[in-house]
């Protein structure tokens, strides 16, 4: 294991970002893993502390016939103050061949640094703040390969959609290197079920992808069968409410499913929400209140066809009595 820091400057500020670095430099074979790109998404450098645990075993390490780069908090400055992002940027909107402001700068580095002659990129990121998801990774339309990194990490479901300009996935695949962005949990909460199978399946992607020399890590992987979700519908409330939840994340959801019951105190009103949509529970507030315009329910929906680049999100909006 080779550590450093990688620093970047601008105008007269500059920031230090940590880099892991394992197995053999100057490989053909390149896997890069990122966590922290948000500040405020720890799942994804919960996920990474456990990568780089297994990697610094030095027997696993000596058998890598690849070389592994991991840098465990891309946002180093958002993460100590618990923001999204960096400078008042989004750091995974900042990827562009001619930067110009600092969060542009950073995204250019680690592009040309680490990322450009990746063969696979794992980019690992929660919800934020405010909500929590199920584990899913985010893949851009027709691609097999994300498709088939998607089965090897394990990850029951998909969201398939087309990147915007300036996220890392859209820039790279511009570029020829394959970015698979991984979402699980939020809400300021380390989801410890999450983070162990993805660390199940982040062994069985160096087995899949033969990133080992010789022996294959021993693993009890189930296989699953990759459910493709092609848009979501969200309900979202007119007021703040308290809210009582009938569902959990990845459930299975028919139509007329009770998915909440929501209680408004100054009426002394309450009333049952019933799902309008099949599908599957897809996100969730981390808090029993939520405000005006948030979204209470998000069911995702794998059975209707849709434009994959206007990517359309389906929203109702709740009104409270």
């Amino acid at each position: 294991m080779r550590f450093e820091n990688l620093i970047v400057e601008f105008e007269n500020d500059s920031v230090s970002i940590p880099v892991f670095r394992f197995g053999k430099l100057n490989s053909s074979k390149r896997l890069v893993v990122l966590g922290g790109v948000h500040g405020n998404e720890i799942n994804g450098i919960c996920i990474l502390k456990k990568i780089i645990n297994l990697l610094s075993d030095s027997l696993l390490e000596s058998n890598l016939d690849c070389e592994i780069i991991c840098l465990p908090v891309v946002n180093v400055l958002g993460f100590h103050n618990f923001t999204r992002r960096f400078k008042n940027k989004d750091l995974n909107r900042s990827y562009t061949d001619n930067p110009i402001n600092f969060a542009e700068h950073i995204c250019f580095e680690i592009f040309q640094k680490f990322i450009k002659n990746a063969t696979y990129v794992l980019d690992f990121h929660d919800s934020g703040s405010n909500y929590e998801l199920l584990l899913h990774s985010r893949i851009a339309p027709n691609n097999q390969l994300l498709l088939d990194m998607t089965s090897a990490m394990g990850i029951e479901f998909t969201l398939v959609r087309k990147p915007q300009t300036g996220m890392l996935a859209e820039y790279a695949l511009k570029r020829g290197v394959l970015v698979l962005t991984v979402e699980s949990g939020g809400g300021g909460v380390v989801h410890d079920t999450y983070i162990e199978n993805l660390l199940t399946g982040f062994k069985n992607f160096l087995n899949k992808f033969e990133l080992l020399k010789e022996s294959k890590l021993p693993l009890k992987t189930k296989k699953l069968d990759l459910i493709e979700l092609k848009t979501r519908f969200k309900y979202r409330l007119d007021t703040t409410s308290i809210i009582k939840y009938h569902v959990v994340l990845g459930q299975k959801i028919k139509k007329s499913d009770l998915l909440c019951t929501i209680y408004q105190p100054s009426t002394a009103s309450e009333f049952n929400l019933y799902s309008k949509k099949d599908g599957y529970l897809f996100s969730l507030p981390s808090k029993n209140i939520v405000t005006s315009k948030q979204v209470i329910c998000d069911i995702a929906l794998d059975c209707c066809d849709y434009n994959i680049i206007s990517n359309p999100e389906i929203f109702e909006l709740v009104k409270v009595i």
